[in-house]
C-alpha cells in the first residue's frame, strides 16, 4: 500500500488532468484510508471551484475514476478508489471532512 502522501500525489495529478476542467479548478484532493464502514479503502475527495460542476462531463467522471484506478495499481495500491466531489463551500462546510 502506498502511504499518504504519494496516494494524494498521484490523485491529486489525475483529478487535474482527466477531469475536463483547469488544473485551478481542482482546489484539492483528501484521500483517506477506508471506506465509510472502516473497511480498507480509498475514499477520495475531489474538491473544485465554485461553478466548476457545470463543466464536468459524465465522460469526464469516469475517465477519472478509471485513471485513478489504473495509476493506483501500476503504483502497487490495489485498493478500489471511490471518488466523491464536493465544492469548497461544502467540504468546508463539513469540516474538512466527507460532503
Amino acid at each position: 500500500m502506498l502511504g499518504a502522501e504519494r496516494l494524494t500525489e498521484i490523485a491529486t495529478e489525475v483529478a487535474r488532468r482527466h477531469l475536463g476542467v483547469g488544473p485551478r479548478d481542482v482546489d484539492r484532493v483528501v484521500v483517506e484510508p477506508t471506506d465509510f464502514q472502516g473497511r480498507d479503502a480509498l475514499r477520495v475527495t475531489i474538491v473544485i471551484a465554485p461553478g466548476v460542476e457545470d463543466r464536468i462531463s459524465g465522460d469526464a467522471v469516469i475517465e477519472t475514476l478509471f485513471q485513478m484506478r489504473r495509476r493506483l495499481a501500476e503504483a502497487g495500491d490495489e485498493r478500489p478508489p471511490t471518488i466523491q466531489y464536493a465544492s469548497a463551500d461544502e467540504f468546508a462546510h463539513h469540516g474538512g471532512s466527507e460532503p
